[in-house]
């Protein structure tokens, strides 16, 4: 499904695929703000990656710590599944 972006200027750009959208909106920023911008923007937008990526072991990866946790999910995964069976096990109402 395309995007729709709506320009003031009255014109509307067109995004097909999702993986270009952060092209499009870099070539909008310079054609309408200058070279500029476009650097501030792509500098902003890996200081947030830098903030809101997981802090690096100096050791490597807790690969004991990465197993408990997917056991874990794995949990509570069979935990929801059983009780979405006990649903089919209920009896059902007559109208």
């Amino acid at each position: 499904m395309a995007r729709s972006l709506f320009l003031v200027d009255g014109s509307t750009k067109l995004i097909f695929r999702e993986d270009d959208r952060l092209l499009i909106l870099a070539g909008l920023i310079r054609e309408y703000l200058g070279g500029d911008c476009e650097e501030l923007l792509y500098r902003l937008l890996e200081e947030e990656k830098g903030k809101h990526a997981p802090p690096i072991a100096d050791d490597g990866d807790d690969y004991v710590q990465i197993a408990d946790d997917y056991l874990a999910m794995l949990r509570d995964v069979l935990g929801a599944l059983d009780e979405i069976l006990l649903f089919f096990d209920v009896a059902r109402l007559d109208r």
